[in-house]
């Protein structure tokens, strides 16, 4: 009778710490280095990629090191630009595209500056208009026009792309991700 008990016990706390760390059906963030790695699946002659970043995060020291190991790992330069209030996002991007050269921009952060629709609207307009694809941290920002975005969805990586963005930029979604890749409506 007490084992019984017990292994209940421990089912209960099993099925109570995959819900704490959240492991579900809802989507989770994907890692800085899946988002770089994907980045580099998708657009493979890619060499420097340029970060926006909002100064203001309190987790912002933790990403610049996320960052810095995921471009080793990737053999990719990460070029990034901290923005501190809107009207540094205007600055920056042009900073990142004229003296940086990037290919690729990407936005990872998802609050601070980053929830205004005036700063996305402007990064994804002018990352067309410049010829650089933008990764964006969530399919949200795919539905207003990034290129694309990851997430993780039942434990495996989802592709979320932009049809006509990705069709201005060439990106073709390869064969081994078609499965694991959905498109925005519009």
């Amino acid at each position: 009778m007490v084992k019984r008990v017990w292994n209940k016990g421990i089912s209960l706390l099993f099925c109570g710490l995959l819900i704490w760390t959240g492991w579900s059906q809802a989507a989770e963030k994907a890692s800085v280095l899946q988002f770089i790695f994907m980045t580099k699946e998708l657009f493979p002659g890619t060499e420097k990629i340029g970060v926006l970043i909002d100064k203001n995060d309190p987790q912002k020291a933790s990403l610049l090191e996320k960052l810095n190991r995921a471009g080793v790992a990737n053999q990719v330069k990460i070029v990034v630009a901290e923005i501190s209030d809107n009207t540094d996002v205007i600055q920056k991007f042009k900073s990142l595209i004229r003296e940086y050269n990037i290919q690729v921009l990407m936005v990872l952060q998802e609050g601070g500056l980053f929830q205004d629709k005036v700063v996305r609207g402007y990064l994804v307009k002018n990352s067309v208009l410049q010829k650089v694809p933008l990764v964006g941290p969530t399919p949200q920002w795919v539905e207003e026009g990034a290129c694309f975005s990851v997430s993780i969805e039942a434990g495996s990586l989802k592709l979320h792309v932009h049809p006509r963005t990705a069709e201005i930029f060439g990106l073709q979604v390869p064969e081994k991700y078609a499965g694991r890749t959905q498109f925005a409506a519009n």
